[in-house]
């Protein structure tokens, strides 16, 4: 019950915590079945400056202006995390790769994600790159890893190329300005129309559990006002770092020691004078998965604001050097899947640590990536490689251990955990497309138990 000093919200169907990516399409299918549906974010909608712009991944509203340390939360060991707040959470600042999730892994763990996959498509504008969005600088790339063995493909994308620029723009993760690549905020807007409510500024502190069920959130707005959020069921879709805590008070005190995060280094090299690398136009077009080491491997362009904000991890200052070179530069991507050695702690740090076969897998990215960009003739003594970068913190709360298939909580009716933090291991892999298909499945659920 609330107290005097809080005030009382009630009467939703779903109260969901956050306003990230499962939420917001959660949000838009719920609130399309008729549900009474609200979102408690704790940062908002900054649809005003930010798209296009290298501040949409270092600050603004969305991200909870948490300067100097922007969304890089660091781990105890030193390592980058990338956590972004707001509408649209990692959405908003993702690069718009459609990786298709492993049905086969997913049925293994319990969930059969593969009818939603027409639905997920659409819905997050899945589509086939064109060949006129190929740069030359990805031509080189992909022919440089054919040589050494890495047969690359062209990637999908949640982008609609009707609306895109092909040339000189590769301003993907910084939003986009042309409003071609999907983010989450659509799905979120069409929720909004449908009379879904998002309650802003507002941190979720814990689930409210009454008679062992959950019946919503307490939360804690910017000025200090304390809320009570009701429904007939609580989604936590905080992420891998934020759902930790809430899962914790909830009673599953073992919530946070597991931490998967897709462990990513990027390797850089510069070409000869005469020619150009990938720091120009369409952004990580050419990939491939390893399946031996679990490594997928990738081309990768940034505008040069985002190349030095990455390569200033590695030399400082010195970086300025590179300048010149800077059209000259190619770049290659590595992302692998972990062990999920590490935890989140009460405190709200993070330790993320590495098994050998980790440690083989990186080893194993940086000396690929070396050997095409040396293969697409790059200089071998210009070679650098940036620290690693933890881009998709999960399985805090997995699949299996503490929840069922209907990613609801064992011995907690009502309360249900969508987002990166229910994986069950590291996918090493994209997370949007896939975070799309669970959205869907656990709106099939609830429309139906609701």
């Amino acid at each position: 019950m609330a107290t005097s000093e809080e005030k009382r919200m009630d009467g939703y169907d779903v109260v969901i915590a956050s306003a990230g990516t499962t939420a917001c399409v959660l949000a838009k299918e719920l609130s399309h079945m008729g549900k009474k549906v609200i979102c408690i974010e704790k940062g908002d909608d900054s649809r005003f400056l930010l798209n296009g712009t290298a501040m949409s991944m270092v600050a603004g509203k969305h991200a909870e202006m948490r300067l100097p340390k922007s969304m890089f939360v660091p781990t105890k060991e030193g390592d980058d995390v990338i956590i972004p707040f707001g509408l649209g959470g990692g959405s908003k600042t993702y690069a718009g790769l459609a990786t298709t999730p492993d049905y086969e892994q997913w049925r293994k763990w319990g969930i059969d994600l593969e009818p939603y996959r027409a639905w997920s498509e659409e819905e997050s504008w899945v589509s086939d790159v064109p060949e006129e969005f190929i740069s030359d600088g990805e031509k080189l790339y992909m022919e440089a890893a054919e040589k050494v063995g890495f047969p690359m493909e062209i990637t999908q994308k949640h982008i609609k190329f009707d609306r895109c620029t092909p040339k000189g723009c590769a301003k993907c993760s910084y939003g986009c300005p042309s409003k071609a690549k999907w983010d989450a905020t659509y799905s979120a807007y069409e929720a909004m129309d449908n009379g879904a409510e998002f309650l802003w500024h507002t941190t979720v502190q814990e689930a409210i559990i009454e008679n062992g069920k959950a019946v919503g959130f307490r939360a804690k707005k910017k000025d200090g006002t304390m809320l009570e959020v009701r429904g007939k069921a609580a989604v936590v879709s905080c992420g891998g770092y934020g759902s930790v805590p809430i899962a914790r008070k909830a009673g599953l005190k073992d919530a946070g020691t597991t931490f998967a995060g897709d462990a990513s280094v990027l390797t850089w090299g510069i070409l000869p004078k005469g020619m150009k690398g990938n720091q120009h136009d369409f952004p990580m077009v050419a990939q491939m998965h390893y399946e031996p080491t679990q490594t997928r491997f990738g081309s990768c362009m940034h505008t040069q604001t985002g190349w030095l904000g990455t390569a200033i991890f590695v030399e400082g200052i010195k970086v300025l050097k590179y300048l010149p070179a800077w059209p000259r530069i190619l770049v290659s991507f590595a992302k692998t899947h972990d062990d999920a050695l590490g935890y989140v702690g009460d405190d709200g740090s993070m330790s993320k640590t590495y098994s050998e076969t980790d440690k083989h897998r990186l080893d194993f990215a940086r000396e690929t990536s070396t050997k095409i960009l040396i293969a697409a003739g790059c200089d071998p003594k210009s070679i650098s490689h940036n620290k690693i970068i933890l881009a998709h913190p999960s399985a805090t709360v997995p699949m299996g251990r503490f929840l069922d298939s209907n990613l609801e909580v064992k011995g907690v009716p009502g309360l249900y955990f969508c987002d990166t933090s229910a994986f069950p291991e590291s996918i090493g892999a994209p997370t949007v497309l896939t975070l799309v298909h669970l959205a869907k499945h656990l709106s099939d659920h609830l429309g139906k138990v609701l």
